[in-house]
């Protein structure tokens, strides 16, 4: 049996910080996602990534070959998202829209994904790995709690519109909160952010 060691822990914070980057922006005192909106209720920003951004962070945490390659068919925008007003908000990915001028944009859902791991062969440690840095499909958040993570996309490479709905209240009864955020990109390998 292995112990915890003092470099397992520094490598443990070292991949956490990695996995949640825009839970850690969102708690620094400069927030300024290329993206984003704020109202009393939320605030949230979008960071498109790059294929190959995407590919060397699973490869720096060991996923095979098969895997990365089917990772940079997508179109992965991190959100991150922290509760700022008083009531709780349901975030639930049913209920969020990708679309730009042709229409509804497909998103690639957990259950997707954990199809196309099953056929790759893709070991669970890996797979766990990939469910840990995506956005969550529902949960709950509390006054002043973050979330992060990324969704990924059927690439489009004209601007979409993010359209999140968030039922609101204890028992989900309250005022739905609709937030837009435009004008974001998919970006191809070599841009450092979306125009």
């Amino acid at each position: 049996m292995k112990t915890f060691t003092t470099l397992g822990f520094i490598n443990s914070t070292l991949i956490l910080f990695l996995l949640t980057p825009i839970s850690f922006s969102l708690m620094a005192a400069e927030w300024n996602p290329p993206h984003k909106f704020k109202n009393d209720s939320i605030r949230i920003g979008a960071y498109p990534r790059t294929p190959s951004q995407m590919a060397a962070f699973y490869e720096g945490r060991g996923f095979p070959k098969n895997a990365i390659d089917e990772t940079t068919k997508y179109c992965f925008i991190t959100i991150g998202m922290r509760n700022i007003g008083n009531k709780k908000i349901w975030l639930d990915l049913a209920n969020w829209r990708f679309y730009d001028k042709q229409g509804d944009i497909e998103r690639k859902n957990r259950e997707q994904w954990k199809k196309t791991w099953t056929n790759l062969n893709v070991p669970l440690a890996n797979q766990s790995t990939f469910y840990w840095s995506t956005l969550p499909e529902s949960r709950d958040l509390h006054r002043d709690e973050p979330v992060g993570g990324n969704v990924m996309l059927t690439p489009t490479y004209t601007p979409f519109t993010i359209e999140a709905r968030f039922a609101t209240g204890e028992n989900k009864q309250g005022d739905p909160l609709v937030v837009r955020i435009e004008n974001i990109r998919c970006l191809k390998n070599g841009e450092e952010k979306s125009k």
